[in-house]
């Protein structure tokens, strides 16, 4: 009766390494889609009549009036 507990608990570390090696699965992959028109800007920039200078192609501008306070 002795031995049955060093050699369960040798048993019980043996099956806890082997589970941490075996792979989970497939899990959650980023996707390959750009979800943004022009996100990388390689379309360039392009004149906004609604924005001072210049924005990504397709993209349009925010502008919050100069009302941002830092620190």
């Amino acid at each position: 009766m002795k031995m049955l507990k060093p050699r369960m608990l040798i048993l019980v570390m043996a099956l806890v390494m082997v589970a941490s090696v075996v792979p989970m699965g497939r899990g959650p992959q980023a996707s390959g889609a750009d979800v943004l028109y022009n996100g990388g800007f390689e379309l360039g920039f392009e004149s906004n009549s609604a924005c001072p200078g210049m924005v990504g192609a397709g993209w349009g501008c925010f502008n919050n009036g100069g009302a941002a306070v830092y620190g």
